[in-house]
């Protein structure tokens, strides 16, 4: 999937529940609409790629969070970066998939690690009553070949 229709993707979920203003020529998510929950942010990968962009999310907030993040990684390290900024541990990919995630970001080193964390996230979210579409954003260097099983995945 190209830059542009993760673009489009992560507007299109995270603009739904939440108001949009212009600031220095990019666009922030601003405070959530009365009534409605702030949105939920997953975040699964917190590397190179990951851990700035959980940041972004989270230093980026204006008049009050418009989104709870929640993040996973298998380095304590990255997880205890993430939290003081914020953002929510989850101990496990399925937790993420459970808490009903708006959007679920993820930022993986290989192919074979892509596929098996898809297939954690789906089971956790097999377990919860979520009631909301997921956008997942896969922003991980793979083959498009795990991009098209994903999308089967999802499809069935």
């Amino acid at each position: 999937m190209s830059l542009l229709a993760h673009r489009y993707l992560l507007k299109r979920a995270l603009t739904r529940p939440t108001t949009v203003t212009k600031k220095c020529n990019r666009r922030l998510l601003t405070s959530s609409p009365p009534g409605r929950d702030p949105a939920v942010v997953g975040f699964i990968g917190l590397g190179n790629m990951g851990l700035p962009m959980c940041l972004n999310i989270l230093n980026n907030q204006e008049d009050g969070p418009f989104a709870t993040v929640l993040a996973f990684d298998t380095n304590p390290d990255a997880i205890a970066s993430a939290c003081s900024s914020g953002a929510e541990s989850a101990s496990k990919v399925g937790d993420i998939g459970a808490a009903n995630c708006d959007v679920v970001f993820s930022a993986l080193p290989s192919c074979k690690i892509v596929e098996n964390v898809f297939d954690e996230l789906m089971d956790g979210a097999s377990t919860s009553s979520n009631e909301r579409s997921t956008v997942y954003v896969d922003c991980s260097t793979v083959a498009p070949s795990i991009s098209r099983t994903i999308h089967e995945k999802v499809a069935k």
